[in-house]
């Protein structure tokens, strides 16, 4: 929804439905583990200005791509 800037760590972790996530504008980070093991994932769209930690889509054995003009990965 609109207004949310942040995913914490594992929010969306072994969701087993989900299968496309398109995320806000506005948001900034996407928590560790955050949609980890969601096997069904097959795509994301992510907004340009969004950190993505560690691990966040780990185990998305479906995940095809994630769609961004850019992207920042940090430990």
């Amino acid at each position: 929804p609109s207004g949310v800037t942040r995913l914490p760590r594992g929010v969306f972790a072994d969701c087993s439905a989900l299968d496309r996530v398109v995320l806000p504008d506005g948001l900034v980070e996407i928590g560790a583990g955050c949609f980890e093991n969601c096997a069904a994932l097959r795509t994301i769209s992510v907004p340009p200005t969004t950190m993505i930690r560690r691990g966040a889509f780990s185990k998305c054995s479906a995940l095809k791509g994630v769609e961004a003009l850019m992207e920042r990965y940090v430990d």
